[in-house]
């Protein structure tokens, strides 16, 4: 990415270079507000239906669990706060959007100190490049959320160690609690960033700013903060320490995990790509090329920015591997954060970018052009005959379950029971937004009580398979009696080539 004597040539400097050397940050800044936009607009197009995450998540997060099996917990207690306070299903959709645009401020914020305003710019751009980072941003996930928690963790150390900032302390000891709500990825970053701090070099630059005590102080606070999670996860078998596909609310991409790990490595190619395009490294110096210039890395930056951008990443994998989860590539987007800056670390100190019209090109691409192919795809599948949870018609059957309870037992519809996902997306549709009671099994929904169903009765639906519209067994053997209704068939959201959906369902009304 560099060369030792400047490429021959005229030099011209594009817009996107001018606006680098004036404004690096206000360019970081609009690439991200950009980025976020994109993927808010992609549901709001194409989803008439709620992310089954979203839905999922508010259905859990308002029950305020200190945990939940299988699900961290952090993610659906934000969704439902601001839900609580803006019910908008649009805010809930840009929610993960904003997450990872934060991610990346954060992690800009890491990059301008360690190398430079202009490097760190450019190492942030990059990240566009980064698969698992920048496509495809759904709804606020634990794989989401966990992304400016884990960068807003290692700037604040970065504060804390390098500047000796009292209250990136205090910053560091809250986010690195939070990491243990949000997933277990970010304790793979924090064990990295606690094994640089005991090393001479760290154990100096807490000395040479008077930091003990406040050491001391932010340990205090991630002890405080993270000891009725850790409670929980010790009385749970840590159960929902990490997303597991088991509890029925992740679906979508699961795998095994060696399979993630490459293909969280896979998605660096377009980063690869820009650096190929944009930088003279095969050219020996024939193209033209203007030049930034950062100052020298001290060795503390070096082998701190190198731990950080590889060492949580591979050590996670290969925990994941050895223990044989199944998991997505996105669980290990929070760890491939500075993916950029590393690449940068090894540039040297001054960066040639030559090609320049085809590298905004090649930006702009990834940029605009994952996005653009969400929408085709969500409107294109019905017409091959696939149905997404996107499109899966929520409302019709809520309003159907909701207004006929409602009519029979003259009370609020409280209990929706039924498969997870689908009875997420019919409680967030319904009018009185009634609680979830998953496939009727108590151990993983605490908040239905022994006399809940009594007392308020409930809905319960099951999928009608075959024409088969009895209820399943399962249901009938832990339930009060119920009589089912008739079977409801209702049309997709979008048009297309696909059967009705078919679900048998029926009242179960509380006692009098």
């Amino acid at each position: 990415m560099h060369a030792s004597n400047p490429p021959p040539g005229p030099l011209t400097a594009s817009l996107f270079v001018e606006a680098l050397r004036a404004h690096a940050g206000f360019l970081v800044a609009g690439a991200l507000i950009l980025h976020a936009l994109l993927w808010t607009l992609v549901p709001f197009v194409s989803n008439p239906t709620p992310d089954p995450k979203i839905a999922a998540g508010l259905a859990i997060g308002r029950e305020w669990q200190l945990g939940y099996p299988g699900l961290p917990i952090l993610a659906p207690w934000v969704m439902e706060s601001v839900y609580s306070v803006f019910p908008s299903i649009l805010l809930m959709k840009a929610l993960g959007p904003a997450a990872v645009a934060l991610a990346g401020w954060l992690v800009f914020g890491l990059a301008r100190r360690m190398i430079g305003e202009q490097h760190g710019a450019l190492a942030t751009l990059a990240m566009v490049g980064v698969t698992p980072v920048s496509f495809p941003v759904g709804a606020l996930d634990s794989a989401t959320i966990q992304m400016p928690i884990v960068a807003g963790m290692v700037l604040s150390w970065w504060c804390a160690m390098r500047e000796g900032n009292r209250a990136a302390w205090i910053s560091l000891g809250v986010t690195a609690a939070l990491s243990l709500y949000a997933g277990v990825q970010g304790l793979f970053v924090l064990a990295v960033l606690l094994a640089i701090s005991v090393t001479g070099s760290g154990k100096a630059a807490i000395r040479k700013h008077g930091s003990q005590a406040l050491a001391v102080a932010a340990s205090v606070i991630f002890a405080l903060i993270a000891a009725p999670r850790l409670w929980w996860l010790a009385t749970h078998n840590f159960s929902g320490l990490y997303e597991s596909p088991r509890t029925g609310f992740e679906t979508v991409g699961v795998m095994k995990a060696y399979e993630a790990a490459g293909g969280a490595l896979a998605g660096h190619l377009g980063l690869i790509l820009l650096i190929v395009v944009a930088t003279p490294i095969l050219t020996r110096g024939r193209i033209a090329a203007v030049s930034f210039t950062r100052a020298p890395l001290s060795g503390f930056s070096m082998v701190a920015g190198v731990l950080i951008s590889a060492v949580p990443f591979f050590a996670a994998a290969g925990a994941a591997i050895a223990f044989g989860l199944r998991v997505t590539v996105d669980a290990f987007a929070c760890l491939l954060l500075y993916s950029g800056l590393l690449a940068f670390l090894f540039a040297g100190e001054t960066v040639w970018l030559c090609r320049q019209r085809l590298a905004v090109a090649i930006v702009l691409i990834l940029l605009l052009l994952p996005p653009a192919a969400i929408v085709a795809i969500n409107f294109g599948v019905p017409w091959l005959g696939r149905g997404l949870m996107t499109n899966w018609p929520a409302k019709s059957a809520a309003q159907v379950m909701n207004e006929s309870f409602r009519n029979r037992t003259g009370k609020p519809l409280t209990v929706m029971i039924g498969p997870p996902l689908y009875a997420s997306e019919i409680a967030l549709a319904a009018k009185d937004r009634p609680h979830i009671f998953p496939d009727a099994d108590r151990t993983i929904a605490p908040w239905i009580k022994d006399k809940t169903l009594a007392e308020k009765g409930g809905v319960v639906f099951w999928p009608v398979i075959r024409g088969n519209a009895a209820p399943p067994a399962a249901l009938t053997e832990v339930l009060p009696p119920f009589v089912p209704e008739a079977p409801l068939s209702m049309l997709w959201n979008l048009p297309g080539r696909i059967d009705p959906v078919n679900l048998g369902w029926a009242i179960i009304p509380p006692e009098k």
